[in-house]
């Protein structure tokens, strides 16, 4: 047991590629839109980069091999529509989650537009286990992680000091290395294991499903 968690009384999630594979779902989408074509599906899903490349630059790279008419803003649409059903949530995550939920308040800070990021959260069927007052988007916060300004509002809205929250993540930069620099404790999930992360995370796992039995009772 990490010795520097023993006090830790919230825990706050990014959501995609932690509460639920990401990619899995936006790779279905790529490979519909592709068809048969697979060679175009695995550039579009190289090109994806697991989310790293911008979204405007993804969206117009897949509409200009399908011709849509209304360029980047029509795949983007497309895309929030048609990904909805792709998304599922493990498990294993689903238990850890209603586990942490029975020890720790627990929150949400997603980076992108709220109504897009939100209802992606409603829909794993885990929200019963955190208050809609710890839920936060960072389109309507107006700083995005790894901004300290991103992370103040989960942080006030559970009423307790950065060092009382742990923040649990993959994107070494957003989310490790943005809540440590405001003092919270971390845990990165290690995804990619080409990727570093420039502080020494609290903890490192491969899934939110190993967390509870990593955390004091």
């Amino acid at each position: 047991m990490n010795a520097k968690l023993t006090n830790l009384k919230a825990i706050g999630f990014d959501l995609d590629n932690t509460l639920y594979s990401r990619d899995q779902a936006v790779n279905r989408w790529i490979r519909s839109v592709f068809g048969d074509d697979e060679a175009t599906a695995n550039a579009g899903i190289a090109y994806d980069n697991s989310g790293f490349i911008p979204r405007p630059d993804f969206y117009s790279w897949i509409a200009e091999r399908v011709d849509w008419a209304e360029g980047w803003k029509d795949a983007e649409a497309r895309f929030q529509r048609e990904v909805m059903s792709m998304i599922e949530i493990d498990t294993a995550i689903h238990e850890a989650v209603e586990r942490l939920g029975k020890r720790y308040k627990l929150g949400i800070l997603t980076n992108g537009d709220s109504g897009f990021q939100l209802k992606k959260f409603s829909s794993l069927g885990i929200d019963r286990h955190f208050d809609s007052s710890h839920v936060f988007a960072t389109g309507d916060i107006g700083h995005h992680k790894p901004d300290q300004r991103a992370f103040q509002p989960l942080i006030d809205s559970f009423g307790l000091a950065p060092e009382d929250v742990l923040f649990v993540g993959d994107n070494p930069e957003n989310d490790i290395e943005g809540a440590a620099a405001l003092g919270m404790k971390t845990c990165w999930i290690q995804l990619f294991p080409e990727h570093s992360c420039g502080i020494e995370p609290d903890l490192t796992i491969d899934s939110v499903a190993q967390l509870p039995a990593l955390l004091p009772d």
